[in-house]
């Protein structure tokens, strides 16, 4: 029987994060799952040191956008009574508690992965670091194109050593002398995919001996688990921070509506 091993993709937990947990209960179902099966010995989790570092990092900055973006409503209400602009905030506030609450709930799964006894962590070294900077040289998948100088006769491409190419560097690393294994990732990274966006990347997939693609972690498990996770439809692609914003005006107009309902 294959040693099942799985990435899951920074993506994948950050994208929790820019949902505003509208139903914390969904969120976390396939995180759990995840960390049942590591209890259980089914599968290990591969834990590349660039995933743990971008996850970290991501989430402080997402509860910094979280707190700023409601400050930004509470200076931005224009009530002229007084008593009315400090029920609103309060409630603001109550809504702002209970999002901070969600995210540590959230959180806190997610560092039991990062220390679970099955994971695999697969620190940074120098192969790894000179392996990702080849896909820049050879422009590559997982490698993404990022224009400096956009000149139709000479543009100019920063070839620049990208987290996506580390990640698969180091499970590379990790895997490559092993035989009898099912890597299976989870990302909803369109560099990861092939054209159709049906299939990992050809380039890819060579790097690995029997490898399984999901855009999320709930159909990888669904699928090679039997998990039975609830599938939601994908949301179309969103701008950075438009999840959030619109969260925020909603929770405003909740607050709002709140305290007019008390007067």
């Amino acid at each position: 029987m294959k040693q099942k091993f799985i990435l899951v993709d920074t993506n994948i937990f950050i994208q929790q994060l820019e949902t505003g947990f509208k139903d914390l209960d969904y969120d976390l179902k396939p995180v759990k799952k995840l960390l049942n099966l590591l209890n259980d010995n089914k599968a290990k989790l591969l834990l590349p040191e660039i995933v743990r570092l971008e996850y970290k990092r991501i989430f402080n900055e997402k509860k910094k956008e979280l707190s700023s973006e409601f400050d930004k409503i509470k200076t931005s209400a224009t009530i002229k009574s007084s008593k009315s602009k400090k029920e609103i905030d309060q409630e603001i506030d109550k809504i702002l508690e209970e999002k901070n609450r969600d995210q540590k709930e959230f959180n806190d799964v997610v560092e039991k992965l990062f220390s679970h006894k099955n994971r695999e962590d697969i620190p940074l070294n120098n192969e790894i670091i000179v392996e990702s900077y080849m896909y820049a040289v050879t422009e590559e998948k997982p490698y993404k194109k990022i224009l400096v100088r956009a000149d139709e006769a000479q543009p100019l491409i920063a070839h620049t050593i990208q987290p996506d190419c580390l990640i698969i560097e180091s499970c590379h690393y990790f895997l490559k002398n092993l035989d009898n294994y099912l890597f299976l990732i989870s990302t909803n990274d369109k560099d990861y995919f092939n054209e159709e966006g049906s299939d990992l990347d050809s380039n890819i997939k060579k790097t690995f001996k029997t490898t399984n693609i999901y855009k999320t972690l709930a159909e990888l498990l669904n699928k090679e688990f039997n998990a039975k996770l609830p599938i939601k439809k994908e949301p179309k692609e969103k701008k950075p921070g438009q999840v959030i914003e619109s969260s925020v005006v909603s929770s405003s107009a909740s607050a709002s509506k709140s305290a007019s309902q008390k007067k």
